[in-house]
């Protein structure tokens, strides 16, 4: 395989992963970032090993802060430079995608999640740039159960 990609083969028969790569060159821009992971090949019911590909993996010791550094604020320097964005938290039940996205932190800062994060630094940045008028627009919404909720 090439070292530049990072990837899961998951075999659907046995509902395992069969093989791993996790590596990236150093000089990936986005090494370490991560994103949703998305089927690679056709969505047609196959049987055997399918490879699903992104960008990156936290590991267990992260904290919300490296989340934030790595995954949201790209996406937030794109979004002031008019690119619009999107983040998505995919995984199964109890996961930790909620704590990892809207976790307000409270009386524990460090532990505030992305969403938290994202939208006082939205607003710092915004009021610190007198050069240019900025109109902010925000959706969220939730699939669950092949439904979708607008949040």
């Amino acid at each position: 395989a090439n070292e530049s990609e990072s990837y899961v083969e998951v075999d659907e028969d046995a509902g395992e992963a069969v093989n791993r790569l996790l590596s990236q060159p150093a000089n990936n821009p986005r090494n370490g970032i991560a994103a949703a992971a998305a089927a690679a090949g056709s969505e047609a019911a196959t049987k055997g090993p399918r490879r699903f590909a992104f960008d990156g993996v936290f590991p267990s010791s992260s904290v919300q802060k490296d989340v934030f550094n790595q995954a949201g604020l790209p996406v937030l320097v794109d979004v002031m430079r008019g690119i619009n964005g999107t983040i998505m938290a995919y995984g199964q039940t109890g996961s930790g995608k909620t704590f990892s996205l809207l976790h307000p932190g409270g009386a524990e800062p460090e532990t505030a999640g992305l969403l938290p994060r994202l939208v006082a630094t939205l607003f710092v940045r915004t009021m610190v740039d007198a050069s240019n008028v900025y109109t902010v627009e925000a959706a969220a919404s939730q699939v669950y159960n092949e439904q979708v909720d607008d949040l």
